[in-house]
């Protein structure tokens, strides 16, 4: 049996309706692009030499009047050929200046992108029977609406998920879902949204886009999280200190921040501990408190004690912020390997 491939082309107006649609063949959403070839044309100045034999002997007028035409004419003549060589600098130097440029160009002025699902576009409860011969190439798929579809083994190329709300890529749905003021509504299908962000979050790893699938990783969390009650949604839960500390082990700056906020609140606290008079404290106190808190979160040994007797509260400090770094310094390993992990 002929296995088909479905290629469908759609200019940016128009609205993709195809919810519970089920393709059992192949399927191709593609864009296009129009290329604009500007050709530059040299301009060739030429000055015709017209020559005239006088017999016999001229008189001296005749002969300055010559001469001074010979001399007008090698002017023009060298005058043209200075401005042809001037065109001809001037267009081989800007070809140089635009070929330099086009080196670190993102996009060509010259080209028109036409995606699919430029404006609105519904994919709900899509079923693709053969995800592996499914591509979506030059598509616009922020303003897509996904949930119920299982994306799972389908090809990205070119593909634009970026919303400008969230500050990352994500689903329509997500705006849709996540931030409607109907309640139930919005409880009714957090599950769903969930599955899709995950689908969607496998199809992407599979398509080796980590950086991308990370963001729907994101996703998939807060749309989890976004089903429990207001206090273990906000605090109490494993899911809200995941995302304080590292942004669900994605983002590197979040995590990076966290365990500096720890390395300052260490140090205050031990040097309220341990300085209760604010005229006891120097430069030299408070960078020997700063290397003393740095060595508890790195888990090192403690070689350079406080100028006085470390006290019993002291030592519990150290004890709960040597687990606080300890944890907080794996979240920034983690979100460092999601960002460039190549397996």
């Amino acid at each position: 049996m002929t296995n088909y491939t479905i290629c469908i082309q759609w200019a940016g107006f128009f609205n993709g309706l195809l919810n519970q649609v089920i393709f059992r063949e192949g399927v191709n959403f593609t864009g296009w692009r129009n290329i604009t070839v500007t050709c530059e044309s040299a301009i060739n100045l030429s000055v015709g030499l017209s020559a005239f034999i006088l017999d016999g002997h001229q008189p001296w007028h005749l002969r300055i009047r010559q001469r001074a035409q010979s001399l007008s004419r090698w002017f023009l003549s060298e005058c043209a050929r200075r401005k042809r060589q001037a065109l001809e600098l001037g267009i081989s130097t800007k070809r140089r200046y635009h070929s330099f440029l086009r080196q670190f160009a993102k996009s060509d002025p010259s080209a028109m992108s036409f995606r699919v699902f430029e404006n609105e576009g519904q994919l709900q409860d899509v079923v693709f029977l053969k995800p592996d011969q499914t591509t979506f190439s030059l598509a616009d798929l922020s303003k897509v609406y996904f949930r119920g579809t299982n994306l799972r083994g389908v090809r990205f190329i070119g593909v634009n998920w970026w919303q400008p709300r969230l500050n990352r890529n994500g689903l329509y749905d997500e705006l849709f879902i996540r931030y409607s003021k109907d309640g139930p509504f919005r409880y009714q299908y957090l599950p769903a949204l969930e599955e899709t962000c995950r689908n969607a979050r496998v199809a992407l790893e599979d398509n080796r886009s980590f950086n991308t699938a990370s963001d729907f990783y994101v996703a998939e969390m807060e749309a989890a999280r976004a089903q429990q009650g207001l206090l273990a949604r906000n605090v109490f839960s494993v899911n809200a200190l995941y995302r304080f500390s590292s942004l669900y082990g994605t983002n590197v700056g979040i995590a990076t921040r966290v365990l500096f906020l720890f390395f300052l609140l260490h140090l205050i606290g031990s040097i309220q501990l341990t300085y209760r008079d604010a005229h006891d404290l120097s430069f030299e106190v408070v960078s020997g408190s700063a290397l003393r808190s740095l060595k508890v979160l790195v888990q090192q040994n403690l070689d350079t004690p406080l100028s006085q007797d470390v006290t019993t509260l002291q030592l519990w400090l150290d004890a709960v912020f040597r687990v606080l770094g300890l944890v907080q310094a794996a979240m920034v390993a983690l979100a460092f390997r999601s960002r460039i992990k190549r397996h």
